[in-house]
């Protein structure tokens, strides 16, 4: 969840990527496919594509994050998302470009062009695939407010359930969760701080 609470590394999502707002009740119903032929299913990109995350970390207050999809930019004819991460109502929203790999990849960089960027997730991850420097652990199931209980692909950069990690190694732990139908649901680190998705919307038009 450091992730989101750094940059979201545009999407580090809150927490991972999902800490960010409280939603009353589960948004499931809101999700759709998307128009745009953009992301794949466990990073859905069209515009109107929200995400609101509610972040904190072992000793801190709670806040609210938002990332949303609100534009296409096209450049050397390929498409770009532009995706602005809020803090509340903050006026300056930190800016990340996201597109889709040949093989259904979702990248995210921070300006148009700057070649191919970070690796979010995979088309179809499976246990064990490698997603870009991190590694996936599929079919595990996980408790987020806007969804309730589903089944998620962590990202991690090491494996957080391994016992040959030592103590002070686990604190440089980080994973994103990713649910299909709705892109990152969740983000957390090593030393406490965590994102989680408390509602979205995706499938809107352009």
């Amino acid at each position: 969840m450091r992730a989101f609470r750094d940059s979201l590394t545009v999407c580090r999502l809150a927490a991972s990527a999902a800490a960010c707002i409280v939603a009353a009740s589960p948004a499931f119903a809101d999700a759709m496919p998307p128009v745009d032929a953009g992301g794949n299913a466990y990073y859905p990109l069209s515009v109107g594509n929200t995400w609101t995350y509610r972040c904190g970390a072992e000793g801190s207050s709670a806040f609210e994050k938002t990332v949303k999809l609100t534009a296409v930019v096209d450049h050397d004819g390929k498409r770009y998302y532009r995706a602005e991460m809020r803090l509340k109502r903050d006026p300056k929203p930190l800016i990340a470009y996201l597109s889709t790999g040949g093989s259904g990849e979702v990248f995210s960089v921070f300006k148009v062009g700057e070649g191919p960027g970070e690796v979010l997730v995979t088309s179809a991850p499976k246990t064990g695939d490698r997603v870009g420097e991190r590694i996936a652990v599929a079919g595990e199931k996980t408790r987020v407010p806007a969804l309730g209980a589903v089944s998620v692909v962590r990202v991690e950069n090491f494996g957080r359930d391994d016992p040959k990690i030592p103590a002070d190694q686990r604190m440089e732990w980080s994973g994103r969760y990713y649910a299909s139908g709705v892109g990152l649901v969740a983000e957390a680190d090593g030393l406490g701080g965590e994102c989680v998705l408390t509602r979205y919307k995706v499938g809107a038009k352009r």
